[in-house]
Parts: C-alpha cells; structure tokens; sequence
C-alpha cells in the first residue's frame, strides 16, 4: 500500500494518482472540510484591500472582524455544499456527452478537491483581518512590510489558481475517462452553463427584492 501522500504537494507532482487514491480512501466529510476551509480563504480574498481599489464605495461602512470571518464562513459553506454541487453535476451531465463513464459523487468530490490549493491562503488572510483589519482593507498607507504580504498573497493567489486549474483538467479526464482535450471542453462548457444558472439565481433575487420594496 502506498504511504499516505502530501495533498497539497501530491496535487502538484502526482495528480492522477492523488485523485485516485483520494476519491477512493477519503471520506466525504473530509474533503468538505478542506475544500470549506479552502473556501473560506477565497471569501475573505473578495473582500481583501477593497478599500484601496476602490471595489466599494466611500461610504461603506466595514465589518467587524468577528462579523467578517462569520459571513465569509457562511457564504463558503453553502458554496462548498450547493454551488460546488451544482457545478459538479453540470460536469456530469457534459460528460456524459462526450462518453464520460464518471459518477456524480466521484465528481462532486474531485470538485471540491480542487478548491484545496487556496487553503494555503487562509491563516495569511484570517491573521492579518485580525490582526490589522484597516490594513487588510486597504485603509492607509502600506507600510513595506504590507507591500510584501500583498506580493506574497498575489504569488500564493496565481499558484493556487494554476495549480487548481490544471488539477480540474486531469481530475475531469480521470474520471470520466476520456482525453485531456474533451476534459478542457467540459469545464468550458461547464463554466459556461454555470455562470449562465448564477446570472440567473442573481436576475430572480434582485427582482424579488424590487417587487418586495414596491409592495410596501
């Protein structure tokens, strides 16, 4: 049997084999919980140096820090639970076109297997919300310590989002059976049909919220 391997470092050098000794050994509950806390760090990267690009107005008036790692704990939760599910039986569905012989619960796990990367991310972003949160906002000016952490999150960022990509390709071809190539175009596909169903998730809310306000 082979020894218990690095997730984040297997991810890199050995894929394949990673999803598959993964999706097989690993419990359901476990890779909820990685891909969650993986989650989590994206969340709280939507809402870091805000202030400094101008991603919000002047106006707004910022969380407290308890406040801000509960909500972004909230949104990754259901993310992790509905949209990452959403988007893996999309990738079932697409596949299925092109001959793919993958089951949902084996994609629904390798979907939340490749959020893992970001995790790497989140004691970076959740120590310095805590620690300096008008620092985290991009509230004042950055001191040369700060210009370097935000160079190391940039770094960590693009690594993450390379090393999640690449992981998608191989874990879609692995599963389903069937070439890289076709596996590129399921998750175009699937990307496609996604942000189509989100567009629309977000379309009806606003319009519910409209009617809401005019009914009062």
């Amino acid at each position: 049997m082979r020894k218990e391997r690095n997730g984040l470092l297997s991810m890199v050098l050995e894929p394949r084999a990673t999803i598959q000794s993964t999706i097989k050994q690993s419990t359901i509950g476990y890779i909820l919980l990685l891909s969650f806390l993986a989650t989590w760090a994206t969340n709280l990267l939507t809402s870091f140096q805000t202030y400094r690009y101008e991603l919000i107005e002047d106006s707004f008036e910022y969380q407290t820090v308890f406040k801000e790692l509960i909500t972004s704990a909230l949104y990754s939760l259901g993310e992790v639970i509905f949209f990452l599910g959403v988007y893996a039986f999309i990738i079932w569905v697409i596949g299925k076109l092109f001959k793919g012989r993958g089951k949902f619960l084996e994609l629904y796990k390798g979907a939340l297997l490749s959020m893992i990367p970001f995790i790497i991310l989140l004691p970076i972003l959740a120590i310095w919300l805590v620690v300096s949160s008008d620092s985290f906002y991009g509230m004042g000016e950055q001191s040369v310590i700060e210009i370097i952490l935000l160079g190391i999150v940039l770094i960590l960022t693009l690594l993450a989002v390379v090393i999640s990509s690449v992981y998608s390709i191989v874990m879609v071809s692995e599963i389903h059976q069937i070439s890289k190539w076709q596996a590129v175009f399921v998750l175009f596909i699937t990307m496609i049909i996604f942000t189509v169903l989100l567009v629309i998730v977000v379309l009806i809310i606003v319009i519910i919220f409209i009617v809401i306000e005019a009914m009062k």
